[in-house]
């Protein structure tokens, strides 16, 4: 009995930590009503779809959704219309499960009837920050969620899986205020510096966010206070209206289902978006129990055949949160639809050229969401994606591997970790163009190392097993406080580590800018090139180890074989040796080519069996190493056994 009763103990524990992972969703999209794809995706098993209520109009001026608007006026609504984009998919098929978007975004009404009061511009998709500062508009859109969740859940809410609220610029939580005020942002801003006891600054001017004080880079801690403290105050909005009504949408849902949000976007946003458009403050989001999952597109920029695709956010730190990461895969396949009607269209962003291109760009995005251990939604926006029967004989295929695989992927094989620090990143001028943060462009060139890697944020360090990680990237790593600079020694200086910085790291204090704290933080002087002696050992106080540091002035010298050559000299495993993109677990490893022919896979460590997951064939047996013959293009997934 008394072994009976530990094994029911064991499998109750084990239950309540099943119960407690994140969901993960294998989901079809589309802005239109794509009934016909969306019955040929049932009927090869994907019964997941996500659906958007839309009120609102999205980029060029057009009407996200096909069905009429639902929040008419205040307290006025057209529920019919709700209910059809659900039951109209529940009509064939039975089995259907949803992920509900909720526009937050201003409807054309309330835009203009808070307008005219004269305090600002309550367009939520452009001015996000103001219609967030605002009282009456918190309070009328808070009211719509809870009357929309009412409807939904008791109508659907054995169906619905998660609620995604959307609101910002393209309803992903992007402020393009662009450094703007109003009444109702101002005397927002009054209250937070209040509540917070900081210095009542004035709200700065176009002219103070335009310059910075280092090279026009970088920001003075004493000279550009303002800037400083008015960008947190936009970063910290944000995030906190995030999690308002997120707290909301799970008291309203009996807190039974997850919540997903579009944010965190570190590692995409440039220029005056790095810090302008509010994503900064994503730990704060990721900290909280009232969101489950965070939701980015692909990268814009490594999306044609050959490319490494990426995400926009940080995934480590969401899986150190226990959150998860949805990969939305909106790529442009050959039928991908680029007309909104007879007048407006858009331009399709690297489309692919071919049915072989379509079916190895989405098995590419398919593996590397399944090793990030993320979520995947297949964003057919306006239809064409899926027409053929090759594309859903394909869908079929990747449903399969997902299902054989998902849960079972094993723990990151990354021997490359990347740092972003969003505190550094507020701390930049993004107005001057050589001062654009470098995350995206390391994380794209990366792609091209013939090795996987791993991204995290700066404040993760403490909290991350670091054993397999050879060589860590810190670009622009210009904040470093003691505190900050101390918990570095403690973690990734240590060992024998290569650390490469990019830019002059270590600038910052908290207290003022000094260009010679880069040799104290890099031991390399600023404006030296250090690629070539990355063996070289440098010393970091009395007996804290050893490291090798590579520091350089311009992150343009940082291309895929400059960090292929220091990834070799660290010792990181080299998977291909060509610029073919790489995604590895304990588990799986995934290959992308763009040219076909003969390519030798090497492992970290022996496999007794290595099976194509795509094709089932076995390719290798107790082997460290393999030769494949890649198809033109392809991408293959290894399953190690």
């Amino acid at each position: 009995m008394k072994r009976l009763a530990l094994l029911l103990l064991f499998l109750t524990a084990a239950a309540c930590v099943r119960a407690a992972e994140p969901n993960v969703y294998f989901a079809y999209r589309s802005f239109w009503p794509e009934h016909e794809t969306m019955k040929r995706f049932a009927a090869v098993g994907v019964h997941t779809f996500c659906v958007f209520p839309s009120n609102t109009e999205n980029s060029l001026g057009e009407p996200y959704s096909k069905y009429p608007r639902i929040w008419r006026y205040p307290d006025t609504y057209d529920w019919d219309s709700l209910y059809r984009q659900f039951d109209e998919i529940i009509a064939f098929d039975p089995d259907a499960e949803f992920l509900c978007m909720v526009d937050l975004n201003s409807p054309i009404w309330l835009a203009r009837m808070l307008g005219m009061n004269g305090d600002g511009s309550f367009d939520s998709f452009i001015d996000l920050s103001s219609c967030l500062s605002s009282p009456e508009w918190r309070r009328q859109t808070e009211k719509y969620l809870a009357d929309f969740l009412a409807q939904t859940e008791e109508r659907y809410g054995d169906r619905i899986k998660a609620y995604i609220l959307a609101c910002g610029q393209t309803d992903e939580w992007m402020d393009y205020s662009a450094e703007r005020t109003s009444r109702a942002k101002t005397a927002a801003y009054k209250r937070w510096t209040e509540a917070n006891g900081l210095e009542p600054l004035a709200w700065p001017d176009f002219a103070a966010f335009d310059s910075a004080a280092f090279e026009n880079r970088v920001r003075d801690p004493k000279k550009e206070k303002p800037v400083l403290q008015a960008t947190q105050f936009e970063q910290e909005l944000i995030a906190d209206s995030i999690l308002s009504f997120a707290k909301l949408a799970k008291e309203k849902t009996g807190r039974a289902k997850e919540i997903g949000v579009f944010f965190g976007y570190i590692l995409e946003l440039t220029h005056w978006r790095a810090n302008g458009c509010g994503h900064l403050a994503y730990e704060k989001v990721a900290a909280s129990d009232d969101v489950d999952f965070f939701i980015s597109p692909g990268t814009y920029a490594e999306r044609l055949i050959g490319g490494g695709s990426g995400s926009m956010a940080p995934n480590e730190t969401l899986l150190l949160a226990n959150k998860r990461r949805l990969h939305e895969t909106d790529h442009r396949t050959t039928g991908y639809n680029c007309a909104l009607n007879e007048f407006v269209s858009i331009a399709p962003i690297s489309r692919w050229q071919s049915e072989a291109e379509d079916v190895a760009g989405l098995r590419r995005e398919l593996c590397f969401a399944l090793t990030d251990r993320a979520s995947i939604w297949f964003f057919d926006m306006w239809g064409g994606s899926f027409t053929t029967d090759a594309a859903i004989e394909n869908v079929a295929v990747m449903k399969r591997v997902w299902d054989a695989n998902v849960g079972r992927q094993g723990k990151s094989a990354a021997e490359v970790l990347l740092v972003a620090d969003p505190q550094t990143a507020a701390r930049v001028n993004g107005r001057e163009p050589k001062s654009a943060l470098v995350y995206a462009a390391i994380r794209n060139r990366l792609d091209h190392i013939g090795a996987p890697f791993a991204v995290c944020s700066f404040n993760d360090l403490p909290k991350m097993d670091l054993s397999n990680v050879k060589l860590a990237i810190l670009p622009g790593s210009f904040y470093l406080p003691p505190e900050r600079a101390a918990m570095l020694r403690e973690t990734l200086l240590t060992g024998e580590r290569t650390v490469l910085w990019v830019g002059p790291a270590g600038i910052d204090d908290g207290n003022a800018l000094d260009l010679a704290r880069v040799r104290e933080t890099t031991g390399v002087e600023y404006g030296a090139d250090a690629l070539e002696p990355v063996a070289r050992v440098g010393f970091f106080g009395e007996g804290n180890g050893q490291w090798r540091s590579a520091a350089i002035a311009d992150h343009a010298k940082v291309d895929a074989p400059a960090l292929r050559k220091i990834a070799r000299a660290a010792g990181v495993t080299e998977y291909v040796a060509d610029e073919s993109p790489v995604y590895a677990t304990e588990r799986l490893v995934a290959v992308h080519v763009k040219t076909g022919g003969p390519r030798k896979i090497t492992l970290p460590k022996q496999a007794k069996r290595v099976t194509e997951a795509f094709s089932g064939k076995v390719v290798a047996e107790n082997a460290k190493e393999f030769e494949y013959e890649f198809a033109e293009p392809e991408t293959a997934l290894f399953v190690l056994e």
